[in-house]
This record gives structure tokens, sequence and C-alpha cells, in this order.
């Protein structure tokens, strides 16, 4: 038992360290991400200044009627282009970034190796009692009923010694009971265990999820925003023209 015990601490102890690392790992995961993010969506805005600047020149263009809309339209289709390309490739870095992060760790690898140790730790109990009992039954069977071992002996101890049957059926039921006790410890370790790793990878696993769910919300809206902008920006020119002409822009219209 003492050796369970003081493996059972160790472990408790070593646990803790691990539990530290992981959620140390978690913070710095999320850290690392969000500056990665940052990055990749400055990369973005500086490309997009670019392509704004050429935008506004198409439409100074075409607003002081230096060229006709017709004219300008390969300009504008290409800019669209380039625009949606850059937006695609930061929507698709930014949720390869937010995948890679909601990849779960596994923290059961110590557990499971606690309740290795213990099962059979257990299991060498439950044979020292079987050992233990039947030693007992076997040294009792050599007194009870044998008046001469018995000499000795108090009347009252005498009395319950020659009644072979209730103390064979003692022996029986404290060897029951000593394994009934075993096992409840057994159970009760094993569920604390389980217990504990499951509440750990459970709320992990859950707060990683609303907090994976709300990045992806928040990324297709930035995507969305900023695909709105461009869109209006381009509208702003078809606001001097009839409808059969901004057709000439394309299905954005």
């Amino acid at each position: 038992m003492a050796g369970l015990v003081e493996y059972a601490q160790s472990a408790y102890n070593a646990r803790q360290v691990e539990v530290k690392l992981f959620r140390d790992l978690v913070d710095n995961a999320l850290a690392d991400s969000v500056s990665k993010s940052k990055e990749i969506v400055k990369k973005f805005e500086e490309k997009k200044v670019g392509l704004v600047n050429q935008m506004n020149e198409v439409i100074a263009k075409f607003m002081t009627k230096q060229a006709t809309l017709e004219e300008l339209e390969p300009n504008i289709v290409d800019l669209g282009e380039a625009f949606n390309d850059s937006l695609y490739e930061m929507w698709k870095n930014l949720m390869t970034i937010e995948m890679q992060l909601y990849e779960q760790l596994n923290l059961t690898e110590m557990i499971t190796k606690l309740l290795e140790v213990s099962r059979g730790a257990f299991g060498s109990w439950r044979e020292s009692e079987l050992v233990w009992s039947t030693r007992q039954s076997d040294h009792l069977s050599k007194l009870v009923g044998n008046k001469v071992l018995l000499g000795d002996a108090t009347p009252e101890l005498f009395e319950v010694m020659m009644d072979r049957e209730t103390m064979m059926n003692l022996v029986a039921q404290s060897s029951d009971n000593h394994l009934r006790f075993i096992d409840a410890r057994e159970d009760l370790l094993m569920t604390r265990a389980n217990n504990w790793r499951d509440h750990l990878v459970t709320g992990t696993n859950d707060n990683e999820i609303k907090r994976n769910r709300d990045r992806i919300l928040e990324i297709n809206y930035f995507i969305d925003n900023q695909r709105e902008a461009w869109t209006d920006m381009q509208m702003s020119m078809t606001e001097a023209v009839d409808p059969e002409a901004a057709a000439l822009l394309g299905d954005d219209y």
C-alpha cells in the first residue's frame, strides 16, 4: 500500500507539472496564432493599399471623363481579380493557422500509466489476501474441533472453536470483506482519476470549440467587410451611368 501511495503522490506532482506545461503551451499557441494572424492581415493591407490607389485612379479617370466605362473595364476586372486573390490568400492563411491551433493535445498518457500501475498493485493485494486467507483457514482447521490443542483456551474460546462450520464461515466472510474493500478502493481510484482526466480534457475541448467557432465567424466577418468595401468603391462609378453601362462591370453589380 505504501508503495502505491508514494507512486500516486509522485504521479500527482508530475501531472500538475504537465498540466501547467499544457496550459502554458495553449497560451503560447494562442499568442503565436494572434501574432501570425496580425502579420497576415498586415501583408494584405499593404497589398490592398496599392490596389485601392490604382482603383481610385481608375475612378478619377472615369469621373473626369478621361475614359469611358468600356475603356476602363479591363483595368477594373484585373484589379478586382487581384483584390479577390489577395483576399482569398488572406482567408486561406488565417483559416490554416486556426485549424492548426484547433488540433487538440492529449494528456491521457500519464493517467493511463497511473491506472496500469494501480491495477497491478490492487491485483497483488488480492493475491496476498487469498494467500493469507488460505493460510488462516489451513491453520484454523487444525485447531477447530481439536480438544488437545485447545486445552489451554478459555471456556468461551473453546466453545467457539469447537464449532467448525461457524469458524470456517467467519474466515471466508473476512476474506470476502477484505476483497470487497480492495475492490472499492480500486474503483474509487479509477473513477477519480478518469473523472479528473475527463474534466480537464473536456473542459479544454469545450473552451477550444467555442473559441474556434468564434474565431471562424470573426475571420469570415472580416473578409465579408473587406469585400463589401471594395464593391462599394466600384459601385461609386455606377452612380453616374445607366444600369446597362454598369452591367459591363460584371456580376458584382
